[in-house]
């Protein structure tokens, strides 16, 4: 009688499931690569999310202002009352600015400012002590401050009205928009999206289909494939084979998934806990997912 293709499928394919998933290297190496990933991902939020160490604020401490117009000068320390790092800073109108120079040249953490008029306008000159040990992203921010300040109070000496002058001050903001950027976000994501399925799917292949082939090799060396075959067709015990490592790699890959979720997961809720002005990517992400696909579900958590 003949023997149909598939007989004795059943059998080789609960005898390669169970005897494959039962090792102690799959399950080492499982666990292992799923705490690995689920670690690394954690401590790599951790690390990325880490906030800059909170800096000091300005380290001026006085500042000499010296007007060369005529004009007169703003009040400096009223403008910044509100401002908690120039609030600290402490303005003092002096003459002449020579003078001042060589008698604070001691000093380490103060400017002198020159208010001067040329043909191009207005310029505020920031001069350093010698000793100065004074950050120039302190200077930066100051002058940027000063300047606007200054600005101001070129608008109020004008004579204009306070309508006009409420008008003149309005901030004007200004907005790039580029029609193409969320199409080539599409385009991106789903180029990366196809060409990581096709290594993943390369990889899983190379991998499992090498362990298919050990385990006929094994089984012949052995002579177990003559025994078999006594009650087992070769379609059948292949196929069995096959897709028996088929379900083992898929249920490893998901665990490997949900490892993946869990490490982000897992990294996000301990930078919460670490990190008090943690803000979360993960919403950001989802909301940029739901705004490129809208018709899959993506929500914040």
């Amino acid at each position: 009688m003949r023997k149909k293709k598939l007989s004795g499928f059943l059998p080789v394919f609960h005898h390669t499931f169970r005897s494959n998933i039962q090792k102690p290297s799959f399950l080492a190496l499982t666990l292992v690569i799923g705490l690995l990933i689920i670690g690394g991902l954690g401590l790599t939020m951790l690390l990325i999310s880490k906030p800059e160490d909170d800096k000091p604020g300005l380290q001026i401490d006085q500042v000499y202002v010296c007007d060369e117009t005529g004009l007169g000068m703003p009040v400096y320390a009223a403008a910044g009352a509100e401002e908690p790092e120039i609030a600290k800073v402490k303005f003092e109108q002096v003459e002449n600015a020579k003078q001042t120079a060589k008698k604070k040249t001691s000093e380490a953490n103060f400017l002198l400012i020159t208010q001067t008029e040329s043909e191009n306008g207005y310029q505020l000159h920031f001069i350093e002590g010698d000793n100065s040990t004074l950050e120039q992203s302190d200077i930066e921010y100051l002058a940027d401050w000063m300047t606007n300040v200054f600005q101001t109070y070129l608008y109020q000496i004008s004579g204009l009205s306070a309508e006009s002058l409420t008008q003149a001050l309005v901030p004007v903001v200004n907005t790039v928009i580029e029609f193409d950027s969320v199409e080539e976000g599409k385009e991106i994501v789903t180029i990366v999206v196809v060409y990581v399925m096709l290594m993943i799917l390369y990889f899983m292949t190379v991998i499992y289909g090498q362990k298919i082939c050990a385990e006929v090799s094994t089984e012949k060396l052995s002579k177990l494939v003559e025994q078999l075959l006594v009650s087992v067709t070769p379609y059948g015990l292949v196929t069995g084979k096959i897709l028996a490592m088929i379900l083992i790699s898929i249920l490893q890959f998901i665990f490997w998934v949900g490892c993946i979720f869990l490490g982000i997961f897992g990294g996000d809720m301990l930078c919460a806990s670490v990190y008090s002005n943690y803000e979360s990517p993960i919403s950001g992400f989802l909301d940029m997912l739901n705004g490129w696909f809208g018709h899959f579900a993506f929500s914040p958590v």
